[in-house]
């Protein structure tokens, strides 16, 4: 059995392990009581007490609502952790849908756009600043250039989204067919759906791996998404990278060695499961020391000091797009 089986084993099983344990408890520090005082937007966190000479600090809101998109196999039990419940509590409109857990990008993009224009009415909003992880990024990528939705859009950050897809889609879909065998794609099905059970209320409905793959898949990206989906005009598309493994600060999780090893020799710098070269898309902020659960909000073996805390980051994302007017 070679390093590529080896890959394809590591990366269904550890998702498995990797999504029932972040289900089964706290994720973090994002879970607790972070102490802040609820915070009014665009109004300082004011104490009666304090000097008046002390620095003001204005709220993280932005000026439009924040919907939150998952990517494969999340959903709004486990992605994003604490994040609704955080700043909500500092006074921000926001949400996490869930779309199909496991499906192509397009079905996905279908019901993020039904979401969209759910929000947008639900806060008598007219524009939607969207914060999307992996897949996710790509479900609205789709949503703004071929379903109407740029328009209702303000800006779109995305978190280690594989524009330019990914390795690790192309070896599951060469495993399934070398195989010949449809254990493998049965094995593969009953993988995606027990993720989907415990992170998705929509559960393994709908779910479709083989579509999954092939659209997430390095070649359909490069003949086939990319060149059909332009950049809207008018919006803020921006992204961001994340690296683990040697020579970065973050802790590599067990569950991600085998996809981050093979990753490196494939594609170079990446989080485990998406590289550093296919993140880069619109204005490009950056990498970060964080793997790709981390980005996700997933926080599973990272206890103790320097770690990527998810909610700081996405707190000082916000205050960028409220610097921005959007």
């Amino acid at each position: 059995m070679g390093f590529g089986r080896y890959a394809f084993m590591a990366f269904t099983q550890s998702l498995i392990l990797v999504v029932l344990v972040s289900a089964c408890g706290p994720s973090g520090p994002a879970l607790r009581n972070t102490g802040r005082q609820k915070i009014d937007n665009g109004a300082a966190n004011k104490n009666p007490t304090a000097k008046d000479d002390l620095p003001i600090t204005p709220g993280p809101c932005p000026k439009q609502p924040v919907m939150f998109l998952h990517g494969l196999m999340g959903g709004s039990k486990t992605s994003f952790a604490g994040v609704i419940k955080h700043f909500e509590g500092l006074g921000c409109k926001v949400t996490l849908p869930d779309v199909s857990a496991v499906n192509s990008t397009e079905l996905r993009a279908a019901q993020v756009a039904d979401k969209i224009k759910q929000f947008l009415s639900s806060t008598s909003s007219n524009k939607v600043n969207i914060v999307a992880h992996s897949q996710g990024g790509l479900d609205a990528r789709y949503a703004l250039s071929k379903l109407g939705m740029a328009g209702s859009v303000a800006s779109l950050s995305m978190l280690s989204t594989p524009n330019y897809g990914s390795p690790l889609a192309d070896l599951v879909l060469k495993d399934l067919k070398d195989l010949g065998n449809p254990l493998s794609k049965i094995f593969l099905s009953f993988a995606f759906n027990s993720l989907s059970g415990v992170s998705n209320t929509n559960g393994g409905k709908n779910n479709d791996s083989t579509s999954a793959m092939r659209a997430l898949s390095t070649v359909y990206m490069r003949e086939t998404f990319n060149p059909n989906t332009p950049d809207a005009p008018g919006v803020l598309y921006q992204s961001w990278a994340g690296r683990t493994g040697p020579g970065t600060k973050d802790r590599n999780k067990d569950t991600l060695w085998a996809t981050q090893a093979y990753l490196a020799k494939q594609a170079g710098q990446n989080d485990g499961i998406v590289s550093v070269a296919s993140a880069r898309w619109g204005e490009f902020k950056g990498v970060l020391d964080a793997d790709h659960l981390d980005l996700g909000g997933t926080k599973m073996g990272d206890a103790g000091a320097g770690q990527f805390d998810h909610i700081k980051f996405l707190e000082q994302l916000l205050r960028d797009l409220r610097a921005k007017g959007l």
